[in-house]
């Protein structure tokens, strides 16, 4: 007789199947100090927080802080400490094939780290050393990192535009606007009353900086937002047609189909399933995602 299955807590279900946190160290290593070259069968990542030296096999390739060495399974790696290095270093296993080959595409070196890197290595190695829930808090600090560098090296032309990437104040205002009401109705009229400023107005600085009208720039922003809820989340096209301010899902797919060659639920087919995570965190994932144990504060920093 087959042994039942064990019982689900509602710790088990936080755990995504797909990631598994193994091993989170804050390492030292003094000078001349070297790893040979090696490989193994599970993924790592190891921040450079300070110090010199070079990374192996590529001895030309110099080691320095705020680099962020990408080692999927079995990518030979080693290096040699010159000075004292100061590393957070972190092992574990992807179990989702596609998620595993995002991963492994990502550029072996980010030289600089994402501005969170240790942020969030740190909130894993706190997570990892005792407390309740320390598995699904370790996880989930490192999926934010994980989302935040497949996000990074998407195509910069369909990334939502940063409200302080505009010079213009103006511009900037706009933007600030297109964040907070995105799933609002925004037409010329309601641009003048938000902004203060005539939609003429708003055309022309629009023009100057990203050479297209407040209308097109809002189309651009609603887009890139539709992409990553397509990209990481479960929700329904309908749904991500109203997240985005899109009046009908009809005008949304319309539009996503001239912006993308496709529609929306073929796209997602194509490209969700590189980066999905099936895990709570991921099933919830906004530009901000916070993770809460129960009686504990917030442990993971905003996403993207």
């Amino acid at each position: 007789m087959a042994s039942p299955d064990p019982p689900t807590t509602p710790e088990s279900r936080l755990l995504s199947p797909d990631l598994e946190v193994l091993w989170v160290a804050r390492f030292d290593y003094h000078p001349g100090d070297a790893v040979g070259v090696h490989d193994h069968d599970y993924c790592q990542m190891v921040l450079i927080l300070d110090g010199q030296g070079h990374w192996l096999p590529d001895a030309s390739k110099a080691l320095a802080a705020d680099q962020l060495a990408i080692l999927p399974p079995v990518r030979p790696h080693g290096l040699h400490a010159d000075s004292t290095v100061r590393s957070l270093d972190i092992k574990f296993q992807i179990h989702h094939p596609p998620l595993a080959q995002a991963f492994a595409a990502l550029p072996a070196l980010l030289d600089p780290a994402p501005a969170t890197a240790a942020r969030h290595l740190h909130a894993v190695l706190a997570a990892a050393q005792d407390g309740p829930r320390r598995d699904e808090r370790s996880q989930a600090a490192l999926q934010v990192l994980l989302l935040e560098m497949m996000i990074a090296h998407q195509d910069p032309a369909v990334l939502p535009l940063r409200i302080d990437e505009a010079i213009d104040p103006v511009v900037r205002r706009l933007l600030a606007i297109f964040h907070e009401q995105l799933d609002q109705p925004l037409d010329g009229p309601a641009m003048e009353r938000l902004s203060g400023y005539s939609y003429r107005h708003l055309s022309a600085r629009c023009r100057e900086e990203y050479a297209c009208t407040p209308k097109e720039l809002l189309r651009r922003q609603r887009l890139a937002r539709a992409r990553e809820l397509l990209l990481f989340s479960d929700l329904p096209v309908k749904a991500v047609a109203q997240r985005c301010g899109f009046a009908t899902v009809h005008h949304f797919t319309r539009c996503f189909s001239a912006a993308e060659g496709e529609g929306p639920a073929s796209w997602r087919s194509r490209h969700g399933h590189a980066h999905a995570l099936a895990c709570t965190v991921h099933r919830t994932f906004t530009n901000q995602l916070l993770v809460r144990g129960e009686g504990d504060e917030e442990h993971v920093a905003p996403g993207s």
